[in-house]
């Protein structure tokens, strides 16, 4: 009678069962949770794994996939493919469809049977990973869509075998998913991952975010090892013969289940001494036929199609059929209907070191020849390269390598494009005409796997390349040399590294007009964004405006789009508003039927209008674009930056409860680096505002090496930290810091852009300001008033004087601009008349005044009375004072800006005066500034709709709702949504 191979009960996993059922309610309750199991090999974390699925099971949706050993280089997300599959084996494809909406196209490079595959980008392998982003939103998508109706549990198994792809994507996942009934479990063998694995990189990721949790399995003990051995026996073995198990095993169960097996054939004394030994105890108990069979396996896999067995193994139909059963009653194999799977994978690791030289050539040959004659999977061209290459017949290999390359890339796998692209470049010399073979030249070969390794994230490797392959002369035409500089132009960009401007100039001179005009218009189209960047408006408007006639000739509605936007940008930036508009307006129309060109057009449009003070509209582009790009799947892609640009437009306004969900839900995605300091800066300034300046100056501390370097490569960046060092310094008495963070407005050389000076001017202006003051109290008192102040060395206030006249002098230039009014009168109120330090009682009037004006910042309004309850208590006026300060504190705590709030108290205080907060301002209601969207929640405010409600009625999201609420709230001038509907009724804006 045969002996089972486990125990029936699970034995000492009983406080780790716990702990995946504690993390599953957690999930289950909506917040989002992932567990890595870790432990050598054998420990039982499949058994684990299995025992907690059948518990939760059928409550909750259970996807299970599986990295395998595939060789050096496996397939793309070939774990991926095994949850989709077993998505469909249990829900049917129509399920898939479903949940994947719009993206199901980027699906069907995993799971064929699903439709046609996503089409190609315009230019092949010169992307920028959008097809990866694209996959990674789906399957974000369907996984959450999956989990509203019941529970999901993602199981991914054996994560020390996945390839780069996967663990990107699970990386991703695990980022992404937050309020979701999703539980993702992962495993991993932790013996298997030694110094430089790339799943190593990968777990230090995850131990970064608090939603995951790693937890490791012990060896079991020797009373839990004799629990175990009744568990298989049913009967209570001998004392000795237990310890002898437990010795050896040293309390690994799959150990114990060997040695248990193997002493049921003999006696205890015949235990086998070496792990080797172990392993293969069962197989060397076999008929040779079936140790035959088990070789052919190994070689195959963990697990191996019946119909690729077929195929290789030489002995007949009756005697594999013979074999593979008399494998899987000696619980060495487990078989289904369609695949033979070794119990252990270490067992097939055993079996597969121990095969002979030529049985290992044999049968890698065989299973190669097998999968090409039957390809039976799209990714099975990776497995067959990894075959050859084993099989050392490199002629074979190569052919098979470049359509693994090609399927790699059509599923956006980029890391296993740039592996596949290496291995041709290794064996280029080593076959015959590799280049028709490849159907590619070398240095071309060398191009799209420098594009690989870019979008696969290893940026340094992929410049390698590049200057590799710009210093070959033999380089076969200009196109592909000019398609290797504007790499290379793109490599010292994101590097961090000057010089970008030169390798895009040789391009554009190798690309005579009408030559390549797509590949044209992008260089073009680079060269305007390097121009922008540096602020040179002119250049940027001509290499744009010739970007466009190229894309017109190259039919490219993407490269056209950005070009248009790039030209206005520069024309509105020039001042040229109606012109600039207008291209903006060719943008959106190049743009419509392309959902990414559209993304695109958004973010360039939702930024300019925020220069030109349009709050409201600025941020309506922002979210619009984010709504979309959630419905095309790219939500955490494009949906980012245009989340961020969503930021400051709506600090502007005072919605500063939504921006803050904004930063943080944004920056827990880890957006690129360049838009990313939009978001940090910002937080920064949020939690200055807020009332937390050290907090603040440790942020900037932390983030100023990123932030300084995305300054030193972006005008418009630099204005934006500068903007965040001045506050913070100034909160903390640091003027030195605080002047030397103006260095980009006090440059003699900087030519006046008002989108980007203005908001910065006054800031200056209060840096100029405190540092006169201080200079002049230090020369009346001979010490300083503010011991904490530290001053710019060597300064003094002559030459503060020549820089207030050199700003001065910049005022007449930003005339037209549709916010100068109110930012110069801010600039004026900081310092009075000219040599002033801000004391002058008529100017902060007039900026109290300025602050009605839809330009002004919601923060101001609190900060203008502050400034002027000042003056006044300076002045003698305490009525007047207490009448601002009063309006101040009302105004600070209304917004949240607590910092503001509390130097109006402190200014209070000092005067002898008491203030409570009871005096508001109310501003001018501006209900023809509504947006027609506005109009409509308006309508369903009054109708009594709550946030959601009126979400689902237009399509929108709660929070894109509550937006447009405060919004309504604040353009009205009312508190509540009561006193809205009552106005909107009494206004006629219901009609």
């Amino acid at each position: 009678m045969s002996v089972p191979a486990t125990s029936a009960r699970l034995i000492g996993r009983g406080e780790d069962l716990a702990l995946l059922r504690e993390l599953f309610a957690e999930a289950a309750a909506g917040d989002t949770r992932t567990v890595v199991v870790g432990g050598e090999a054998g420990i039982g974390k499949t058994r684990l794994l299995t025992e907690f699925i059948n518990e939760v099971r059928p409550g909750a949706l259970v996807l299970r996939g599986q990295a395998v050993d595939q060789g050096s280089v496996p397939a793309p997300y070939s774990p991926i493919t095994g949850l989709l599959k077993s998505l469909r084996s249990q829900c049917g494809p129509d399920a898939i469809r479903d949940a994947a909406g719009s993206g199901l196209d980027t699906l069907a490079s995993l799971l064929p049977s699903l439709g046609p595959v996503a089409s190609a980008p315009e230019d092949s392998y010169d992307h920028d990973a959008r097809g990866a982003g694209r996959l990674h939103e789906t399957l974000t998508l369907m996984f959450e869509t999956l989990s509203l109706d019941r529970p999901l549990v993602l199981v991914v198994e054996d994560l020390h075998w996945a390839d780069g792809a996967t663990l990107q994507l699970l990386g991703f996942l695990v980022r992404a998913l937050v309020h979701d009934r999703i539980l993702l479990l992962l495993s991993y063998r932790s013996d298997d991952v030694p110094r430089g694995h790339p799943l190593r990189a990968f777990l230090g990721e995850l131990d970064r975010t608090r939603r995951v949790q790693r937890h490791e399995l012990t060896r079991l003990s020797l009373d839990q090892v004799g629990e175990q051995v009744v568990g298989i026996l049913g009967t209570t073995p001998d004392r000795g013969d237990l310890e002898r198990v437990y010795e050896r095993s040293e309390g690994v169960p799959f150990f114990v289940e060997e040695l248990v097996g193997i002493a049921e054939t003999g006696t205890a004394e015949d235990l086998p001494d070496t792990l080797r030994a172990l392993l293969l105890g069962r197989y060397d108990r076999l008929d040779p036929t079936t140790q035959l069979l088990l070789r052919v396996l190994s070689v195959g896999g963990v697990r191996v199609d019946h119909r690729l067995v077929s195929a290789v193994f030489e002995g007949g139909a009756d005697a594999l059929d013979a074999a593979a059963r008399e494998a899987v009653g000696a619980n060495v194999l487990v078989a289904d209907e369609r695949y033979y799977t070794f119990r252990h994978a270490l067992v097939r690791e055993a079996i597969y070191a121990d095969l002979l030289p030529g049985e290992r050539i044999r049968f890698h040959t065989a299973f190669a020849v097998a999968i090409e004659a039957l390809g039976t999977e799209v990714t099975a061209w990776a497995e067959v390269s990894n075959h050859w290459m084993s099989a050392r017949n490199f002629p074979r290999a190569f052919p098979a390598t470049k359509r693994a390359m090609d399927n790699a890339y059509t599923a956006s796998g980029y890391v296993a494009v740039a592996q596949f692209g290496e291995r041709l470049l290794e064996l280029w010399d080593q076959v015959e005409d590799p280049e028709t073979g490849a159907d590619i030249s070398r240095l071309e070969l060398m191009y799209q796997t420098a594009c690989a390794l870019n979008d696969a994230g290893d940026l340094e490797r992929s410049a390698v390349l590049v200057d590799h392959a710009l210093n070959d002369p033999t380089i076969p035409s200009d196109t592909l040399r000019a398609k290797l500089l504007r790499t290379h132009s793109q490599h010292l960009s994101r590097l961090g590294r000057p010089g970008t401007r030169a390798p895009l100039e040789e391009a554009l001179s190798l690309l005579p007009a009408g030559t390549e005009p797509r590949l044209h218009a992008l260089v073009l189209n680079d060269l305007a964004g390097e121009e922008l960047s540096a602020g040179n408006l002119d250049r940027a408007r001509d290499y744009a405006e010739r970007a466009m006639a190229s894309a017109t000739e190259a039919g490219s509605p993407y490269a056209l789009s950005a070009a248009a936007g790039y030209a206005g940008t520069a024309r509105v930036m020039c001042g040229d508003i109606e012109e600039g508009l207008a291209l903006f307006a060719r943008a959106e129309e190049v743009a419509a039927g392309d959902a990414e060109t559209l993304l695109r057009y958004r973010v360039a449009a939702s930024d300019v209008h925020f220069r030109l003070g349009h709050y409201a509209l600025s941020t309506e582009l922002a979210l619009a674009g984010v709504r979309d790009a959630k419905a095309v799947g790219m939500e955490r892609s494009s949906g980012l930056v245009l989340a961020s640009n969503a930021v400051d437009p709506l600090l502007a306004m005072g919605l500063w409860d939504e921006a803050h969900t904004i930063i943080e839900d944004t920056l827990a995605l880890r957006p690129a680096l360049a838009y990313s300091v939009y978001l940090r800066t910002s937080k920064i300034l949020l939690v200055l505002w807020r009332g937390d300046p050290e907090r603040a100056a440790a942020l900037l501390a932390r983030w100023r090496p990123q932030l300084d370097l995305i300054g030193s490569q972006e005008l418009h960046s630099r204005f934006t930290v500068a903007a965040a060092i001045a506050q913070v310094s100034l909160s903390t008495g640091d003027l030195r810091e605080a002047w030397a963070s103006l260095e980009v407005l006090r440059d003699a050389r900087h030519r006046p852009i008002p989108g980007y000076d203005l908001p910065l001017l006054p800031i200056a202006a209060r840096v100029l300001a405190c540092i006169r003051e201080e200079l002049r109290q230090r020369a009346e008192h001979g010490v300083s008033l503010n011991p904490h102040r530290i001053l710019p060395e060597g300064i003094s206030e002559a030459d503060l004087d020549r820089q207030e006249r050199a700003w001065r002098t910049l005022l007449p230039a930003y005339e037209t601009w549709p916010t100068a009014k109110f930012w110069v009168a801010a600039f004026e109120a900081e310092l009075g008349e000219p040599g002033g330090a801000g004391e002058n009682v008529a100017a902060w009037r007039a900026l109290v005044a300025a602050t009605d004006s839809p330009a002004a910042p919601a923060r101001y309004l609190p900060y203008a009375q502050l400034r002027l309850g000042t003056v006044l208590l300076e002045h003698g006026d305490r009525a007047g004072a207490q009448q601002a300060l009063d309006c101040a504190v009302s105004e600070a705590r209304a917004l949240g800006a607590h910092i503001l709030e509390q130097h109006a108290l402190e200014s209070a205080h000092r005067g002898g005066l008491a203030v409570d907060g009871h005096t508001r301002v109310r501003r001018t209601r501006e209900t023809d500034e509504l947006t027609a969207r506005e109009r409509q929640v308006l309508t369903l405010i009054a109708e009594g709709l709550n946030n959601r409600q009126i979400g689902e009625r237009l399509f929108i999201s709660t929070k894109t709702a509550s937006v447009h609420v405060s919004a309504i709230l604040r353009k009205l001038g009312v508190a509540s949504r009561t006193e809205a509907a009552v106005h909107a009724g009494a206004a006629g804006l219901l009609g």
